[in-house]
């Protein structure tokens, strides 16, 4: 596989809670980033970005790696008749 990135979006994250696989995506190595903040000066930051803000279950992205990712897509589709 080739890589193509490891953010995972708060609405992918809910798709993921209802689909019944939270409990294993949430196992997972990952992080979470809640707010996107930058230095603009010394001593100066601005938040660019406030996933908390968010009314979603799980209001970050988390940063996870692409292939851990998809081998748990992979093998909850196993359980599917038509994968």
């Amino acid at each position: 596989r080739d890589f193509r990135g490891d953010t995972v979006h708060p609405t992918t994250l809910r798709l993921l809670d209802e689909l019944g696989l939270w409990a294993k995506f949430s196992a997972l190595p990952h992080s979470r980033l809640v707010q996107g903040t930058f230095d603009v000066a010394p001593g100066h930051k601005v938040t660019m970005v406030d996933f908390g803000r968010l009314r979603q279950p799980h209001p970050y992205i988390a940063m996870v790696p692409q292939w851990d990712l998809l081998n748990l897509l992979a093998e909850a589709g196993t359980a599917e008749p038509t994968f």
